[in-house]
């Protein structure tokens, strides 16, 4: 018979300066961060005035705030329902735990949007294979078909997904359309047990 096995996260570990960075962009882009992680400032220069990164951060969580903001030029047709959503599912046999940045409702068909946030300073990074400057079929998605996965299994439709990177040339914001490359990652990263579940 199946065991169902549990794993809980006992060890905390600080967050890395980059984590950091990203949380605050999150908590400025959508005014919250997922559960512990809430950081609303970022230390200041020796002179008490904001650095250069935090400045950077600020723009591009301002520029992803307006994205959700109907009737701005920036505006994506997308409308925020909830933000920092509680996930749980099963892959294969085990509980899985995550949290969603946002789930936002899409104007034209009212459909349900599982929305990834991601900020970063270079968008041609190829020194490493996180790097944004691959392409994004070259990504790794793991979290976001996973966390797709996880909601659809909680309400029982899959969400489609988006993933938006503001970048920081020129404060361009990237909005990727995962559908159909989630689709394809779908398949070969969740066991096809669980994905019939969500159906």
């Amino acid at each position: 018979f199946p065991v169902t096995i549990r794993i809980e996260r006992s060890i905390t570990q600080e967050s890395t300066e980059a984590q950091t960075y990203g949380h605050f962009f999150e908590y400025l882009a959508i005014g919250a961060n997922a559960k512990d992680k809430t950081v609303t400032d970022l230390p200041r220069s020796s002179k008490g005035e904001k650095t250069a990164v935090q400045k950077r951060i600020e723009a591009q969580a301002a520029k992803v705030k307006n994205m959700f903001t109907p009737g701005h030029e920036l505006y994506i047709g997308l409308q925020i329902k909830s933000v920092q959503v509680p996930l749980e599912g099963k892959v294969g046999h085990l509980t899985v735990n995550g949290t969603a940045d946002v789930i936002a409702i899409e104007d034209e068909t009212g459909d349900e949007v599982l929305i990834d946030l991601k900020c970063t300073e270079d968008a041609f990074n190829t020194r490493s294979p996180y790097g944004w400057g691959h392409p994004i079929v070259d990504q790794d998605l793991v979290q976001q078909v996973l966390y797709t996965n996880l909601y659809g299994q909680m309400t029982g439709k899959m969400p489609k997904a988006r993933l938006i990177v503001a970048v920081a040339v020129s404060g361009s914001v990237s909005v990727s359309d995962l559908d159909a490359v989630l689709d394809a990652v779908a398949v070969a990263v969740i066991p096809s047990d669980s994905v019939s579940e969500a159906e």
